[in-house]
C-alpha cells in the first residue's frame, strides 16, 4: 500500500481499543451513568490531556427525539399542533 501511495492502517475491534494499554494508562474511556436505562456506558474521553483545564463528560448523550420540542418549536417556530401532525404521520 505504501509503495502505491495509499493510506492504510490496522483495524481493531472496540474491545481491542478499550483494552489498549496506552488508552488505559491515559484513562481515555470513562463510564457515564444513564439514569433512564439504569446502567452506565463507556464513552471516549478527551482527545488530549490539558494542563490546568480538566476535561470531563458531564452528562449522557441525548435520547432520540429528546430535544424535538425545543428545536422544532423554539428554533424553527413550529406549533404544538404541527408536532402532533408530524408525530401522527410518523415523521417524528
Amino acid at each position: 500500500g505504501q509503495e502505491q501511495g495509499l493510506t492504510w492502517g490496522g483495524i481493531r475491534s472496540m474491545d481491542e481499543i478499550i483494552d489498549d494499554p496506552h488508552l488505559q494508562d491515559r484513562r481515555f474511556f470513562v463510564d457515564v451513568e444513564h439514569l433512564e436505562l439504569g446502567r452506565s456506558f463507556i464513552y471516549p474521553g478527551a482527545a488530549a490531556i490539558y494542563n490546568g483545564s480538566p476535561w470531563r463528560i458531564s452528562r449522557r448523550a441525548p435520547l432520540i427525539g429528546e430535544h424535538n420540542v425545543e428545536i422544532l418549536c423554539g428554533e424553527l417556530g413550529l406549533s404544538k399542533a404541527d408536532l402532533a401532525v408530524l408525530a401522527e404521520s410518523g415523521v417524528i
